[in-house]
């Protein structure tokens, strides 16, 4: 579902709150255009294909780029991080 809504956002990237969205197996890039709160949520999905989800961060950031630590349980298996803000969404694949 959130792979849609970023697709469907027609706003240029110049204008976006959430510039950017990177992952790693122990960490997320987020870059912020303007301040405001931002939810982290990794979405995974195990070996016997269920799925998880967990809140990786939720609080407001200042603009800039923004590293934040990933618990390593959250993101074993095929995962996917979430970045959420007011009207706004971006979605990165956690790579194993």
């Amino acid at each position: 579902m959130a792979q849609t809504e970023e697709a469907l956002d027609r706003r240029p990237e110049a204008r976006r709150r959430l510039a950017a969205l990177r992952a790693t197996q122990r960490e997320a890039v987020v870059e912020v255009g303007s301040d405001c709160r931002v939810g982290l949520t990794v979405h995974r999905v195990d070996r016997l294909r269920r799925t998880h989800e967990h809140v990786a961060f939720d609080d407001v950031l200042p603009r800039g780029s923004h590293r934040l630590p990933l618990d390593p349980g959250a993101v074993r298996g095929e995962a996917f991080l979430v970045a959420r803000t007011s009207g706004e969404v971006r979605v990165a694949a956690v790579p194993r």
